[in-house]
């Protein structure tokens, strides 16, 4: 499956809009189809290049979102069908419970 996405490729530079692959989920993963995002004030620091190079680039920002849960990994037996509190850029949140999902998944 593929999306469009806003990439931080090199600090300092606008964001690129471009496609990219999403990963099959692994088994505590959720998929969140994202409807609000929002860059915190480190992030800013980031895109600036203000905390030094940046190892994960190219990699997409925001990690304050809400959404629609669309697919669940094997592992997640409980969620909110609903509603996602928070993205991350690495994917790799643990649950908080057994059977929970993390809410991370780019």
């Amino acid at each position: 499956m593929k999306t469009e996405a806003a990439l931080l490729v090199q600090t300092g530079m606008p964001l690129v809009v471009a496609e990219i692959e999403i990963p099959a989920l692994k088994a505590g993963q959720v998929l969140v189809e994202i409807a609000y995002s929002g860059a915190c004030g480190t992030q800013v620091m980031e895109w600036r290049g203000d905390k030094g190079e940046d190892k994960w680039v190219p990699h997409c920002l925001g990690h304050e979102g809400t959404g629609v849960v669309l697919e669940t990994g094997s592992a997640v037996t409980n969620h909110s069908p609903a509603i996602c509190r928070r993205t991350s850029r690495c994917c790799s949140a643990a649950p908080r419970r057994p059977g929970w999902a993390p809410s991370t998944m780019c």
